[in-house]
C-alpha cells in the first residue's frame, strides 16, 4: 500500500520525530491539480462576453461629436424590450411573447437598427431588476450574432433618457 512513511523507531525507546514523505504521490497529485486548473482557465475565456459599464454621460466632449455618435439603446423590462437609435423617435417596442417569438422579434428589430446606423454602432443595454439574467445574456448573444460588438451595460435611467 502506498502512502506516507511512519516514524522509524530510534535507539533508546523514544519515538523519532523524523517523517518520510513519498514525493512521487505528492507530485502526481499536484500535476493532476495543475492540469485541472489550466483546463478550466481556458474554458472561462471561451465563455466571456466583453462589455463596458456606462458610468455617466460625457458632457465635456464637443456637441458636434455627441450628435454624430448613434448608439443602439435597449431597455429590457419584465413586459417588453424597447430599442432605438440615439435621437430617433418613436422607439421599437417588442412585447413579451413566448420566448422563441420574443427573441426572433428582438433579433429582427436589432438587425433593422444596425442596417439604419451610419457606422457600426455601439449598444447600450439596460435591464430592470425583474428581468432574468439569462434573458439579458441571450440579447447580448443576439447582438454579437448580428455583428454588434460594442456592448455597454448601463443604468436604466440612462437608457430611459435616450428612449423617451
Amino acid at each position: 500500500m502506498a502512502g506516507g512513511g511512519a516514524p522509524t523507531p530510534s535507539k533508546g525507546g523514544k519515538k523519532s520525530v523524523d517523517f518520510v514523505v513519498n514525493l512521487i504521490p505528492t507530485i502526481d497529485l499536484l500535476s493532476v491539480l495543475i492540469s485541472f486548473l489550466l483546463i478550466t482557465a481556458v474554458w472561462t475565456q471561451l465563455a466571456r462576453i466583453d462589455t463596458d459599464q456606462a458610468i455617466s454621460q460625457n458632457t465635456s466632449a464637443p456637441p458636434e461629436k455627441q450628435e454624430k455618435e448613434k448608439n443602439i439603446n435597449i431597455l429590457i423590462t419584465a413586459d417588453e424590450a424597447v430599442m432605438n437609435l440615439t435621437g430617433e423617435r418613436p422607439p421599437k417596442r417588442v412585447p413579451r411573447l413566448p420566448e422563441d417569438k420574443y427573441f426572433k422579434e428582438v433579433r429582427a428589430g436589432l438587425k433593422n437598427l444596425k442596417d439604419r446606423a451610419p457606422e457600426s454602432p455601439k449598444v447600450m443595454l439596460a435591464a430592470e431588476d425583474k428581468v432574468l439574467y439569462k434573458n439579458i445574456i441571450q440579447i447580448m448573444d443576439i447582438c454579437l450574432d448580428i455583428g454588434l460588438s460594442g456592448i455597454t451595460v448601463a443604468n436604466t435611467n440612462t437608457v430611459q433618457g435616450e428612449l423617451l
